[in-house]
């Protein structure tokens, strides 16, 4: 590469290093590669398979500390509200009119888990 030529030898091989430590004559070389090339197919599958069990794994109990920590820093940004409060509740653009208000005045009437019922004058809200 760039002016020299490549070096191309066992070390430069795809071979595994435990394989290349114990070679010494270009029979056991060819013996090797044609044992490994037969037995690729299912070494490879079962390495990812592995590696997939592992990722699947890693990623829930990451998603799960991140939950955790949403749920922390969320808890600490809004104050629990007494139920009977007064709260004001914000329409989505899409939910209302050309005339109507973009917000509502509303009083929680129920409090379980941390998750409020709010209810209006027409009603409770659903979500």
């Amino acid at each position: 590469m760039y002016g020299t030529d490549p070096k191309i030898g066992l070390s430069s091989s795809n071979l595994p290093d435990e394989i290349l430590k114990d070679i010494n004559s270009e029979k056991e070389l060819k013996d090797e590669i044609t044992t490994s090339e037969e037995m690729l197919p299912e070494i490879i599958i079962q390495e990812e398979e592995k590696a997939v069990k592992k990722n699947r794994t890693e990623s829930f109990n990451n998603q799960s500390i991140a939950a955790k920590k949403m749920k922390l820093s969320s808890n600490g940004k809004f104050q629990k509200l007494p139920v009977g409060s007064p709260i004001v509740v914000s329409v989505p653009k899409i939910d209302r009119g050309p005339l109507d208000d973009r917000n509502i005045t509303a009083f929680i009437v129920d409090e379980r888990h941390g998750l409020y019922k709010v209810g209006t004058g027409g009603g409770v809200i659903k979500n």
